[in-house]
């Protein structure tokens, strides 16, 4: 976790809500309504829990964790779920395709985590044959909302783009999932994906200049009113450390980390010549839609 330090956004959507254990690894429920309370009376706009298909359902039928949660459990506008380390065919199962027509049905958005630079070309093509099998013979009231992390964590060292085979084969499943009925693309998670020297620049510009080509292509194809600005903070600022200046006074990098990207996303919507209803809509418009605020 970040230092005590750094700011915390103060609304919007958060995501996941953590689980906290005993030293016997039981649920602490109380550290957990404790947490979710503080949030929700904190201004948080909604709450986006982590947690496998099967855990939501557990949840959505356990009538005593819905009293437990009270006025707060509105706020639980989705489940997020991290695919990018699970078995290849892990999200086609009938069972999970089964979980995701029920979160549908119930109005909950799913939230997906996939890794195209660790876990190549196929599991992006499986994410594109979960969502077409999610919503096949749903009625488009009923539809599962797909939220798409990281811009699929694309390898962001890659230098020549052009003739890169993992920045095609990136190209060609983000052209794939834009054609995906209900699914937005979250502008997140580029500093974990960068080089050191890249991450550690001060100049937001250097930044994106270096990531234009990734930038490029999710806005061609999802368009600014199914993107949405966001940030894995506090993971984000993994890797900053503090420095001194010239004064001999200490300067934390972490502070940076979050006006840093909003900055690389400003410059996108700057270059783009983005209108001012669509870049409102990339800094909260999308969201408030996609997760039915």
């Amino acid at each position: 976790m970040a230092s005590p330090s750094i700011p915390c956004p103060p609304r919007g959507i958060y995501v996941p809500a953590v689980a906290f254990f005993h030293p016997d690894e039981t649920l602490d429920l109380d550290a957990i309504r404790a947490h979710l309370t503080r949030l929700a009376e904190g201004g948080v706009d909604g709450l986006v829990i982590q947690g496998s298909n099967g855990e939501a359902m557990h949840m959505l039928h356990d009538e005593r964790q819905q009293e437990e949660a009270g006025e707060a459990w509105p706020k639980i506008k989705g489940f997020r779920y991290l695919l990018q380390d699970k078995p290849h065919g892990t999200m086609l199962e009938d069972k999970f395709i089964e979980g995701l027509k029920y979160l549908g049905k119930r109005g909950f958005s799913f939230e997906v985590g996939i890794d195209q630079h660790r876990r190549g070309r196929k599991q992006l093509e499986e994410t594109v044959e979960m969502i077409g099998r999610a919503h096949e013979g749903v009625p488009d009231e009923d539809k599962v909302t797909f939220i798409i992390n990281h811009l699929c964590k694309p390898d962001l060292t890659i230098y020549n783009v052009s003739s890169d085979p993992s920045f095609t084969a990136w190209r060609t499943a983000i052209f794939s999932l834009g054609k995906c009925s209900r699914t937005y693309m979250k502008l997140s998670g580029a500093f974990a994906e960068m080089t050191p020297a890249l991450r550690a620049q001060k100049s937001p510009s250097h930044i994106f200049q270096s990531l234009l080509p990734w930038l490029g292509v999710v806005l061609a194809t999802f368009g600014p009113r199914r993107l949405m600005f966001a940030s894995d903070w506090p993971v984000c600022t993994v890797g900053l450390e503090q420095e001194k200046t010239k004064d001999g006074e200490e300067e934390n990098e972490e502070d940076e980390a979050w006006p840093k990207w909003r900055e690389v996303v400003e410059k996108m919507c700057w270059m783009a010549t983005l209108s001012d209803d669509d870049r409102a809509m990339i800094f909260g418009g999308t969201a408030k839609e996609a997760y039915r605020l």
